[in-house]
């Protein structure tokens, strides 16, 4: 069954759900979003106008509310959060930014060596660790991804995984940039230690 959310355009949303929608189980719509049309919001499409499949009616949002509707599942960079120890990275600062209404637990849903992983850091809880370093392993991640329910999937690996593997649900990736703030900066600090620590030949070749 696929969740359908269906934005408000002064009656055309109802219009097109009693057209397309209506009576069709292998869909959900879980809401529309009242927009145009004045004093609709936090009142449902009447059951008698759903269909049997909703006897108590559809929801009707604030279009205000539309980001926080959608349960996003996060896929991390794997040896961040995993070796890295950091329980969680971009992509689930992305969906606290965004409003996710949830961020999906997938460990029920892990398989093979997904699942290992798991066991393994269990500091991980609401994220994907994107583990990939055998074909057999690619799979079970695929695997693991598809089987959560989720609205949204967001990939904040530093390859494109879409790109690795075939995600049959909506996804988007997340991409981030580091700024360093304040001193000492990295540069600087790897230029100190190598001045002190490296042989002369390679001091000479640092700036």
């Amino acid at each position: 069954m696929k969740n359908i959310l269906i934005l408000g355009a002064a009656g055309r949303d109802f219009h097109n759900f009693n057209i397309a929608l209506r009576d069709r189980p292998e869909f959900q719509v879980v809401g529309f979003t009242a927009a145009q049309i004045p004093g609709i919001a936090n009142r449902p499409y009447p059951p008698e106008l759903a269909g049997h499949l909703y006897p108590e009616g559809i929801p009707i949002f604030e279009e205000a509310e539309l980001e926080s509707l959608i349960g996003k599942l996060v896929v991390e960079d794997g040896p961040t959060v995993t070796h890295g120890e950091m329980p969680y990275g971009a992509g689930v600062i992305a969906a606290r930014q965004f409003g996710a209404a949830e961020i999906v637990d997938p460990r029920p849903y892990a398989v093979g060596s997904i699942r290992y992983t798991y066991q393994s850091f269990p500091h991980l809880t609401n994220i994907v660790p994107a583990m990939g370093y055998s074909p057999t392993q690619t799979t079970e991640l695929e695997d693991t991804i598809n089987a959560v329910p989720c609205d949204l999937m967001l990939i904040a690996t530093p390859i494109d995984l879409g790109r690795l593997i075939d995600i049959r649900k909506a996804h988007l990736r997340v991409t981030y940039e580091i700024e360093e703030l304040g001193a000492p900066q990295l540069r600087e600090i790897i230029g100190n230690f190598v001045q002190k620590h490296a042989p002369a030949a390679l001091r000479s070749h640092v700036r």
